[in-house]
Order: C-alpha cells, then structure tokens, then sequence
C-alpha cells in the first residue's frame, strides 16, 4: 500500500475528531470499555479579578482520571490560596465525572511540596527534560 504523509500545522477540527475517533475504536476494542468512555473532556477554571484572568487551571477528564495539565496563578496572588482553591475545584469536578484519579507534573522544583501538601504523591522523575530540567510526575486517589 502507498502512502503520503502530510503536515497538518493547525489541524482541522475534522481532522483531529478522524485521528481521535480512530484511536478510540481502537481502545475500545483493545480493553473491552465503551468508547463513549474513553473520550476525553477538557475542562478549565479561571480566578477573574475586576473581569481579567488572574489564576487558572485546565485540565482533561478520560476514564476514570483527570489530568491536570496546566495551573497557574499571577505572581500577585501567590501563597493566598487560590492555586490550591483551583486544584480542589478541579478534584471535585472530576470525582463528579467518575474520576477516581489525578495527574499532573511540574518542571518546577518549588512547586513539588505545593502538590504534596495538596495530598498528591510523587510517582517518577524524567530528568534532562527540555534542555536538562526535570519533570515531576505526581498522582493523588480522588
């Protein structure tokens, strides 16, 4: 069979739903689970001062966990609660999905013990990370 392979810089909607609806039947029929439970679902909360985005968090719901891919708060706001106001937001969502599991990782090392006092335990370090830094992975049971 011949084959082309193209590079697609900002992927159509169309085609990311093709690549992940293939992945999915894929899933599905590798582990036995309903694909519709198997699609993710990303999620965000926002801390709004005076309507502009001080702190926020995104994340994705997939089967049974969430993954916390991005949490940031303006340096202003810091040590005042809302980083882990955000997490806790996010925690209790995902348990409303079903979610029994958290995820995320951090290249920063200031952050481990903000986690770890958040009630998430450190799994696995990958070490010369983007250009020699170390991220940090970490999982908490919801």
């Amino acid at each position: 069979m011949n084959f082309t392979i193209q590079f697609e810089p900002n992927p159509s909607d169309e085609v990311k739903e093709i690549i992940f609806s293939g992945l999915l039947e894929h899933a599905a029929l590798e582990t036995g689970l309903p694909a519709a439970e198997l699609r993710s679902t990303p999620f965000a909360f926002v801390v709004r001062i005076d309507d502009v985005i001080r702190a926020g968090l995104i994340g994705t719901i997939f089967y049974q966990a969430v993954l916390i891919d991005t949490l940031w708060v303006d340096a202003e706001l810091r040590k005042q609660g809302a980083g882990r106001a955000l997490l806790r937001k996010a925690e209790e969502f995902a348990k409303s999905k079903g979610c029994t599991t958290s995820f995320l990782n951090t290249l920063s090392p200031s952050n481990i013990s903000f986690y770890e006092k958040s009630g998430y335990v450190f799994e696995f370090a990958r070490t010369k990370y983007l250009g020699g830094f170390t991220m940090h992975y970490f999982r908490k049971t919801l």
